[in-house]
């Protein structure tokens, strides 16, 4: 397994960090008390757009993408996550939130589409939990493997 690079990481919010703090709050909230669960696929569609009920949704699986991004990169393959295929919040009894999603990443420079499973829970207070499993075609174009596993940020 790959040793993880040491990172330095300097934010500057465009929002205050209080606004940004109370809308994880109010959307963590309005998850927590959903009868249904929510589901989505196609985020962003084919133009582009994400349905404003759909976008903090879009904005965790772009959290979690980007922990199997770090994870999958090296000095000559990068990753963008391109779409959500499918998504589906998971109840829980505990205090946090969980989702499943199906996402859709973009290898550079080789251009494949690669994709990965991933499970998020969350709170806002603390660090999202990823587990994934990512899949692509054989170098030789030949069916699939199992390209990596993983947990990040603990355990569910």
């Amino acid at each position: 397994m790959k040793q993880n690079p040491i990172t330095n990481v300097n934010c500057k919010f465009e929002r205050d960090k209080r606004s940004v703090l109370d809308a994880d709050k109010k959307f963590f909230e309005e998850m927590k008390k959903k009868e249904k669960p929510v589901v989505g696929q196609d985020i962003p569609d084919s133009f582009g757009h994400v349905e404003p009920s759909m976008e903090p949704v879009w904005h965790l699986a772009k959290i979690g993408s980007s922990y199997i991004m770090w994870k999958k990169s090296t000095e000559v393959l990068q990753y963008n996550m391109v779409q959500v295929k499918h998504v589906k919040q998971r109840k829980r009894t505990d205090n946090l939130i969980e989702f499943d999603f199906k996402i859709l990443l973009h290898e550079l420079p080789t251009q494949e589409i690669v994709p990965c499973d991933m499970s998020l829970v969350w709170h806002p207070l603390q660090l999202p939990k990823v587990r994934y499993s990512c899949t692509h075609l054989q170098s030789d174009g030949s069916g699939l493997e199992q390209v990596q596993e993983g947990a990040v940020g603990g355990t569910a």
